[in-house]
């Protein structure tokens, strides 16, 4: 039908694109086995007796072995992980030491907030990045390229935490437009939901707008000095249809692999930008639930940010047909 979307035949019409979708999910399937091993043995190294963390320190021994038993935390850490992988293959991850709820019915309470804020966080890093990239290599020792790499340089340099802070003194105490903590959903308030997420948004985003506009600069710099740009300038080609449909084309597939990496980078920015503003995302939940003791939250949240990164990389990988018609799969 003549409305219908129609990707490229090359991208899934060939035994080679399947058999690389399937290497490529046997791959994410090692990761996440293996993230979880380690997520598994570094949150049960924790200092501290979980037990007691439970229930208090004014305890009766009584009290710390039926906690202990009805965790399994007398197991050696081997079978616990076995109990606890089994489970989590059916989808159960158990129940909260500390909340006293399901896990995973909590992780998916707080997955919402911070899939908004690294979706926000991307649009304003992006938003910043490919116009000031763009720009910084077509006006190349110019002041504006000056400005933009000032910029990524500064950018890349300032903590998040501090910049959170500071926005929060200058947005929040000394002019008072934007409010400090707390968040507001979407589907009740968008404008307040909005205005809750922005500074948070900004403080993670600023740091991958100014490494995503090093990288755009350096990508479109190496481009626009190709034989093909200076050919197609040779041909009467307006400029910006050399930069925009030639140029910037060929140089996004390294942009879009930068892209598709920092978004790791966000997810695991938002624990402690969660946290400094109080949002109550997956980053405060792992940080409160390390400060309770509670491995199943722990383990869970920390498997979500694993699945989802390596979902994101193999979307990226994906998007190299789209972008390149060249680029085949094997």
């Amino acid at each position: 039908m003549g409305g219908q979307l129609r990707l490229p035949s090359h991208i899934f019409g060939t035994t080679h694109m399947l058999s690389y979708i399937v290497k490529r999910l046997l791959v994410l399937l090692l990761v996440v086995f293996g993230a979880s091993v380690i997520i598994f043995v570094m949150s049960h190294s924790l200092p501290g007796d979980p037990a007691t963390a439970i229930i208090g320190f004014d305890t009766t021994p009584e009290q710390v072995r039926q906690v202990t038993e009805k965790y399994h935390l007398d197991e050696p850490m081997f079978v616990q992980y076995f109990i606890w992988a089994k489970m989590a293959l059916y989808g159960d991850f158990g129940k909260s030491i500390y909340y006293n709820s399901p896990v995973l019915h909590l992780l998916f309470s707080r997955l919402p907030v911070t899939l908004e804020l690294a979706l926000l966080s991307m649009i304003i890093s992006i938003g910043i990045a490919l116009p000031a990239g763009i720009l910084s290599a077509v006006k190349k020792d110019t002041w504006i390229d000056n400005l933009a790499r000032v910029y990524a340089f500064v950018g890349v340099s300032l903590p998040n935490f501090w910049l959170g802070i500071m926005l929060m003194l200058l947005f929040g105490v000394i002019w008072r437009v934007l409010p400090l903590f707390g968040y507001v959903s979407f589907q009740v308030n968008p404008l307040s939901a909005l205005a809750h997420l922005i500074l948070p948004a900004v403080t993670l985003g600023t740091s991958l707008a100014a490494l995503v506009t090093r990288m755009t600069r350096s990508c479109l710099l190496e481009e626009l000095n190709m034989d093909y740009v200076t050919v197609a300038r040779a041909r009467g080609l307006r400029e910006t249809v050399v930069i925009w449909k030639h140029a910037l084309r060929n140089a996004m597939i390294p942009i879009v692999t930068v892209v598709g990496l920092q978004f790791g980078y966000l997810l695991g920015g938002s624990v402690i930008t969660e946290t400094i503003f109080s949002l109550p995302g997956l980053g405060k939940l792992i940080i409160d639930s390390i400060f309770f003791r509670d491995y199943p939250v722990v383990q869970g949240a920390i498997l979500i940010y694993t699945i989802m990164f390596s979902l994101v990389n193999l979307l990226v990988d994906f998007s190299y047909s789209l972008l390149d018609p060249r680029v085949r799969y094997g």
